[in-house]
């Protein structure tokens, strides 16, 4: 019995050997017969625009930022305000927030847009970061709306304004001798009313502190005042008007 199971273990293992043998020799005899080869397509160069607000157009620097993703940034194109086109080579290739360097202008100039050129490696956004001079804001603009002439006693006047302007603020100005000024009540366009009690001195070639409309800009269609001169004599005194001019927006109200 035992020599059987030593004969058919020796068995085995002459077969196992076998088939390892033919296994590599066949695998020795394999050559190539064939291939096929995959080439992604190049990423197609893309073109982004901003449109820079008008307080940020007055640049003096700017830089592209990457975020969310990586890209290769090629060029920018700055749009200026008269519509000429500069180009500015940049070709860097920006990982996930990395940015180029500072590219300087010679001179602040308003750009209008920039266009960025750019071949993304999937999913990305560029950042324009710039160094831009705000502007001042203009001083305000006062409007001469009329003037009244002002009696000693008390008086009512009516002054009609004419201008198509939206005024954000009236200031009173007197000529002549001081005119104390009780009340002012300013009708809109649309018709409402704002009275304004005021009860001030105003002496002669002063002007007041403005006088804040409510609602900001308004349409004027007309303004009675109740007020009257502190002295007597031969100079006509008159009381003038001055508005804020504001046409930066659309109004709720006329």
């Amino acid at each position: 019995m035992r020599k059987g199971f030593v004969w058919a273990a020796t068995l085995a293992g002459v077969l196992l050997a076998s088939s390892t043998f033919v296994t590599v020799q066949a695998q020795e005899r394999l050559r190539p017969v064939g291939s096929v080869t995959f080439e992604p397509e190049p990423a197609q160069p893309e073109t982004g625009t901003i449109t820079l607000k008008p307080e940020d157009r007055r640049m003096r620097g700017f830089r592209i930022a990457a975020e969310d993703g990586s890209a290769e940034v090629r060029s920018v194109t700055l749009v200026y305000g008269d519509g000429t086109r500069e180009r500015v080579r940049v070709r860097q290739t920006l990982a996930e927030g990395e940015r180029t360097a500072l590219f300087r202008l010679e001179e602040p100039r308003p750009v209008r847009a920039v266009e960025i050129s750019f071949v993304p490696k999937g999913a990305v956004t560029l950042v324009l970061q710039a160094d831009a001079r705000r502007p001042e804001p203009p001083p305000p603009k006062w409007v001469d709306l009329g003037c009244k002439s002002v009696g000693i006693l008390g008086d009512r006047d009516k002054l009609p304004v004419s201008s198509e302007e939206r005024f954000r603020s009236l200031r009173l100005r007197s000529t002549g001798y001081d005119i104390e000024m009780l009340e002012m009540l300013v009708i809109y366009g649309n018709g409402s009313r704002d009275n304004f009690v005021i009860r001030q001195i105003i002496p002669s070639g002063a002007v007041t502190r403005p006088i804040d409309l409510r609602g900001e800009r308004r349409r004027i269609a007309q303004i009675n005042f109740l007020y009257r001169a502190t002295a007597i004599g031969t100079a006509k005194t008159r009381l003038c008007v001055e508005g804020m001019a504001d046409n930066g927006g659309l109004d709720e109200e006329d």
